[in-house]
């Protein structure tokens, strides 16, 4: 009996010992089944529309004048598996597109595990602990960008930041590791053509550790191939994206921007930036640490280019930044690692966890949500009249609600107003933009009077939305059937009145 209870205690021992790989394993696992779980209970408002998109779309409506949508088409159809797959098993989309995310991030940590096998050698407690740190950066530190377009680009772009490492070490990934790594990269870079720079940088820094031009080698010219390709599939399947949003984008959407001091003094660059540091306190040195941190300024640049200081734009930044800072720590020799104490071992996680908080901050729809559902039916039927497509796509998810809007939220005039706000406009600027205006207010109109929405949400938080719908006679008209029913957080709730319905 003694004999086993010690032979018992000698095992769990080396089971909670980090020297063994067997802990790694587990918390990678426990990792990964979080992330499913975030993927699950966290509401994400482009998420929620973009698979509206993508089921309209799917269902025979014609994207960008039917559906009026303001990224390329990728963008939208990125979610069309996971829509299909919920169909076909009688699931919510939500789960499905959950499980998906988390098989991705598997894939990605998989490829980019066996593109650093050289660097890593046999040890398995050191390729686990680099695993359970990507299991965290690609799951859990999402948090409220969980499958934004953001998050998939990380997932997407991790094997190919993985294959500039071991090029910069003059080991040359297999042929076929190097094509998979070049479809994330076209991928990415589809999503979003700014996420290049999150690529470019590390890319140069390996051309010039191993002096073989990057053109040569075939992750460069497999993400060509996709990207031109798509690019190609674009302008034939899909011209109303140049003839009809493009102008949009350009007049109402693209000059709306955070001054660029604002966007310095945001917690996103300072986060990053302390990754960096504690890495150089820590004296991290290595292609490990290089190659994501290049990432990461990349990040930055697409992160200012973009000039929302949204923070789910700042996800890719803070990514590989962890990346890099937990990549080298992993790898560390075990005599520096022997020379660190115990703030040197907390420091190394304050800048991963404080991100990840930033992160997960999001705008509580909880109580407008209860308010909707204590005054409207059950999966109401829903139009939301804000520039904010964050007043409604939550509804639409906590309630199984049916939206109606031929667009997420009155982005077009919002963006009208603020640049009337901010900027001296000439009378024909004003005019070109108040047409804008007009045009989808009209929409608006159309949308409410055919779709017959059982609530009506008007925000009235930085602007009163209800008093800019009126001015149209036929918004007024279509809404001459509803009700004030109740409000939560400066958004009114309108309901049909029975004479209505």
């Amino acid at each position: 009996m003694s004999t086993v209870l010690v032979g018992s205690f000698q095992a769990n021992r080396r089971f909670l010992s980090l020297s063994d790989p067997a802990p790694w394993q587990a918390l990678t696992a426990a990792l990964l089944a979080a992330a499913f779980g975030i993927g699950l209970v966290v509401s994400v408002p482009d998420v929620t529309w973009l698979q509206i998109a993508a089921e309209r779309a799917m269902h025979g409506q014609r994207l960008y004048t039917q559906v009026l949508e303001v990224n390329p088409p990728l963008s939208v159809f990125i979610y069309a598996p996971a829509l299909l797959l919920a169909g076909w098993l009688d699931v919510p989309p939500e789960a499905v597109t959950a499980g998906l995310c988390v098989l991705a991030a598997v894939v990605s940590l998989g490829l980019s595990g066996a593109i650093l096998r050289p660097l890593i050698g046999n040890d398995l407690r050191r390729g686990w602990r680099l695993a359970a740190a990507g299991a965290f950066v690609l799951g859990v530190m999402p948090a409220a960008a969980f499958g934004q377009r953001e998050h998939l680009a990380v997932i997407a772009l991790l094997p190919f930041v993985s294959t500039t490492v071991v090029r910069a070490a003059g080991r040359p990934p297999p042929w076929l590791m190097a094509v998979g790594a070049g479809l994330g990269l076209g991928v990415a870079v589809a999503l979003k053509p700014h996420f290049a720079a999150i690529a470019a940088l590390p890319a140069l820094w390996a051309w010039s550790c191993s002096r073989r031009p990057p053109p040569s080698q075939p992750e460069y010219w497999t993400g060509g191939l996709v990207f031109c390709g798509y690019a190609v599939a674009v302008v034939a399947w899909f011209p109303d994206y140049a003839s009809q949003i493009a102008p949009l984008l350009r007049e109402a959407y693209l000059p709306i921007r955070a001054p660029l001091w604002q966007l310095l003094t945001l917690a996103a660059l300072p986060l990053a930036l302390g990754s960096a540091l504690v890495a150089r306190m820590a004296r991290l040195d290595g292609r490990l640490l290089a190659a994501p941190l290049l990432a990461a300024l990349g990040g930055a640049a697409a992160f200012l280019v973009q000039g929302k200081g949204w923070p789910y734009h700042a996800y890719p930044m803070l990514a590989f930044a962890a990346l890099g800072l937990w990549g080298a720590a992993a790898l560390a020799p075990p005599a520096r690692v022997r020379g660190w104490t115990r703030i040197d071992r907390a420091m190394l996680l304050v800048p991963p966890l404080v991100a990840t908080a930033w992160l997960a901050a999001n705008v509580d729809s909880a109580a407008l949500s209860r308010t909707v559902a204590a005054v409207g039916p059950v999966s109401p039927s829903m139009i939301a009249v804000s520039g904010n497509l964050g007043v409604g796509m939550p509804i639409v998810r906590a309630l199984h609600a049916r939206w109606v809007g031929s667009e997420p939220s009155q982005w077009i005039s919002d963006g009208v107003l603020r640049r009337e706000e901010s900027e001296r406009l000439t009378p024909t600027q004003r005019s070109r933009l108040d047409a804008l205006m007009g045009s989808e207010r009209s929409r608006l109109g159309r949308d409410i009077r055919v779709g017959q929405p059982d609530v009506v949400l008007f925000d009235r938080k930085r602007f009163d939305w209800r008093a800019w719908a009126l001015k149209d006679p036929e918004v007024a008209d279509a809404l001459r059937g509803y009700r004030f029913a109740g409000a939560a957080h400066k958004v009114e709730v309108w309901t049909r009145s029975a004479a209505g319905r």
